[in-house]
């Protein structure tokens, strides 16, 4: 049996190039430009993503994104590292961080601009708080007691 999931429907401006860029990134194409319409498909594992053409989409305005989970984020990170992407600008690649909500996060924006958002269970589990209802880490100082 499959695994239940969600796949993102996002838009490209030119398949062709967002075929390319997320090879390069070890996605695999289902249809590499030989369906029947103006879509394509890309895998890695169980991320999957579709994309339609959208010709007038302009990377700078993309407002779309996704969210990516993950088994290693770091792995993963150093993976897509090898690949020189900048930090800043279209596209990017950001480092990863531990983010409050118990999560290992870093941030991909492709070609297109679209926001992809790769994360993997942290080990610095979030603590929350009874009284304020309010995350930390467990490395930050523990709440007072009542």
């Amino acid at each position: 049996m499959r695994t239940e999931r969600a796949e993102p429907i996002l838009p490209a401006h030119d398949l062709d190039e967002t075929r390319t860029f997320y090879q390069r990134l070890g996605f695999r194409p289902w249809w590499n430009g030989r369906g029947p319409w103006e879509y394509e498909i890309v895998s890695r594992g169980h991320l999957v993503v579709h994309f339609f053409s959208e010709p007038s989409l302009v990377p700078e305005k993309n407002d779309t994104s996704c969210y990516w989970r993950v088994k290693d984020a770091d792995l993963l990170h150093r993976e897509w590292s090898a690949l020189r992407l900048p930090s800043e600008g279209i596209p990017r690649l950001t480092a990863p961080v531990d983010q409050p909500w118990g999560m290992r996060e870093f941030t991909l924006v492709d070609r297109l601009g679209t926001w992809c958002g790769s994360a993997t269970t942290s080990m610095q589990r979030p603590h929350i708080d009874q009284r304020t209802h309010r995350t930390s880490s467990h490395r930050d100082k523990e709440p007072p007691s009542s």
